[in-house]
């Protein structure tokens, strides 16, 4: 808002600056008019209203140069008397328009950054942080009865209940576990053996043989 209103004032005031020089330099231009409106004459009329129009193109070649905008200067021509008097010697009559529409609106502007500036400071002071109050914490003092380790200690190991009542000595560490059930089958009975018992064998054999046999007999 700011930036628009300024290039406004600016060149409000560069208008301001142009009209106030022309009409300084146009004073030959005014006087020639006005002797030429004072004439009865027709000729010395004309010859007075001619001086002035070429007095008031010199005046706007002069102002226009000094501010470098010379390339809007022209030769201006009138087409009756009656322009010439109401006309000439003046600056456009929208460029005076414009600064009576814009008159006063210089100290407006002013009134108006002032107001914002004092309107910002204020909402600044009123929005400033209070400085933060640092406590200072006061920590006991650690005698250090061994260097600092670098490294956090480390967490001990988790060994399984099996390995730590392991033998190593006796098994190996890894036990071959079973593939699956296994189902144990019958054993077929035996056999018996038909023929004579022992005691059949006994009793058919003769009482010498059967007692050197059973140790009652000495051998001969």
């Amino acid at each position: 808002m700011i930036l628009p209103a300024t290039i406004f004032i600016i060149f409000r005031t560069f208008v301001q600056y142009v009209c106030d020089d022309y009409a300084a330099n146009s004073g030959e231009c005014n006087t020639l008019l006005k002797k030429g409106v004072a004439e009865t004459l027709p000729d010395i009329r004309s010859a007075y209203f001619l001086k002035a129009m070429e007095a008031d193109n010199e005046a706007v070649q002069i102002t226009f140069a000094k501010y470098h905008i010379g390339f809007l200067a022209t030769n201006t021509t009138y087409a009756s008397e009656a322009e010439i008097i109401n006309e000439a010697c003046k600056m456009p009559a929208m460029a005076l328009e414009f600064l009576d529409w814009t008159a006063g609106i210089l100290p407006l502007f002013v009134v108006w950054v002032v107001f914002s500036m004092w309107r910002r400071s204020r909402y600044l002071k009123c929005c400033k942080r209070k400085p933060m109050q640092v406590v200072e914490i006061q920590q006991p003092e650690i005698e250090l009865t061994a260097p600092p380790k670098d490294t956090p200690p480390r967490s001990p190991l988790n060994v399984p209940i099996y390995l730590k009542q392991r033998d190593y000595r006796q098994e190996p560490l890894e036990k071959e576990q079973p593939k699956g059930i296994r189902r144990r089958t019958a054993r077929p009975a035996r056999k018996k053996n038909e023929g004579p018992s022992v005691l059949d064998k006994l009793s058919s054999l003769s009482p010498s043989l059967k007692n050197r046999i059973m140790g009652d007999d000495p051998i001969v």
